[in-house]
């Protein structure tokens, strides 16, 4: 997995203008015109697939790498990434994206748990393929909605679930847990991490 050109922890994204890998402590966010959009392919340039048993290990580590868990906590239930399914953004035989779901038939809905593509693969359209093929999955199960929570840290993932037609629903103040030593979990721009916010789409 990829490492901060800055520091040795895990990366989350990549500077398109510098081509830098950042963590989410090194990251920070800017207001830019749409020409950078406009290089962006139309199609997902990654192959979307279900996951398969042979996943498995791809999967733990792609949730370690930017977790450094393999446990979820979001809409109030603890998930483990080893018990849910998954969609899965491939490049060749490498999986570069990962999307872990709950099928929750009491809430009427599918809970998006974990959604992530690797920094070198960003901007290829992996995400929303991802969601794309949940949402197609979800229209053969007879569910019509998706939920997903994000955090308080995180516009990026604000502006890009909006983009895709999610609406906020919820913010749960203070429901993130600070980390074992008592320190509030850091986030993009080094922002503490501490809100989870809730977001659902009609599909």
């Amino acid at each position: 997995m990829t490492r901060c050109s800055y520091c040795n922890q895990p990366a989350w994204y990549q500077d398109r203008s510098t081509g830098d890998l950042l963590c989410p402590a090194h990251g920070r966010l800017e207001v830019r015109g749409p020409l950078d959009a406009g290089r962006r392919p139309e199609a997902c340039a990654l192959t979307i697939r279900p996951s398969s048993p042979d996943d498995k290990v791809a999967i733990l580590e792609s949730w370690s790498h930017f977790w450094n868990d393999n446990e979820m906590h979001c809409f109030g239930r603890n998930y483990q990434a080893a018990d849910l399914p998954a969609l899965l953004a491939c490049d060749g035989d490498q999986v570069v994206g990962v999307l872990s779901y709950a099928i929750e038939r009491e809430w009427e809905a599918i809970n998006m748990v974990v959604l992530h593509v690797l920094p070198g693969h960003q901007g290829q359209g992996g995400a929303a393929g991802l969601i794309a093929a949940l949402e197609d999955e979800a229209g053969r199960l007879g569910i019509g909605r998706l939920i997903v929570a994000t955090s308080n840290d995180n516009p990026l993932a604000l502006y890009f679930y909006q983009r895709l037609g999610f609406q906020i629903t919820s913010v749960q103040v203070n429901t993130i847990e600070p980390d074992p030593s008592g320190e509030p979990f850091v986030g993009i721009g080094g922002l503490a991490v501490r809100d989870e916010i809730q977001l659902e789409k009609q599909v």
